[in-house]
């Protein structure tokens, strides 16, 4: 992935290596002229964009993964649901079989029928507005929602951090530069595959 990413990197920015062994970008106007180490010095390895862009990605997963709980526990504080499935992990293992054969397994089967069908009716409410009168379904699908006002936080975050870590002021619009070329990459990746 490392060497692919890599290949990314040169054929977008047409970074190819002169007689010297420097590279330089070839195609695009840079000041200083052609000679060696003349314009500006990079602030970041290519090395370093890339874990700027990996950091920067892994807060952002982070926070949808954070939205995607605060959404199931939403969905599942109104129902006893959670505590009726974990009641089973409290029967010794060896037991459990005859638990399954006894009478009170068939009350709990029934008491979770109607948890799941009251579950999957308040989703479709709050939803659609619709109810329903099917079965009660085995899987209960939580909305996505996208962790909205997070990524100026990240960006900001991931500056101070990647500043106290190289000793150089990284300003926010690098950081989001090289996260927007890490998904960019990430997008070539998986058109690629």
């Amino acid at each position: 992935m490392l060497q692919t990413f890599k290949n990314i990197v040169n054929s977008r920015y047409g970074f190819l290596r002169n007689h010297n062994g420097n590279r330089s970008l070839v195609g695009l106007n840079m000041s200083g002229g052609s000679r060696p180490n003349a314009g500006r010095k990079r602030l970041l390895t290519d090395m370093q964009e890339l874990g700027v862009g990996v950091e920067c990605e892994a807060l952002y997963k982070r926070a949808e993964d954070d939205v995607f709980q605060a959404q199931k526990e939403k969905i599942f504080a109104r129902s006893d649901y959670v505590e009726m499935t974990s009641k089973i992990m409290t029967i010794p293992q060896g037991k459990r079989s005859t638990w399954l054969q006894s009478e009170e397994f068939q009350v709990h089967c029934a008491d979770v029928e109607i948890e799941l069908h009251a579950i999957a009716e308040t989703n479709i409410d709050s939803l659609t507005g619709e109810g329903t009168d099917v079965l009660a379904p085995r899987i209960v699908s939580v909305p996505y929602r996208r962790p909205y006002g997070v990524r100026m936080a990240i960006i900001t975050a991931v500056a101070q951090d990647w500043s106290k870590r190289i000793g150089k002021q990284i300003s926010a619009g690098t950081v989001k530069r090289c996260w927007d070329e890490y998904r960019a990459s990430l997008r070539k990746m998986k058109e690629d595959d």
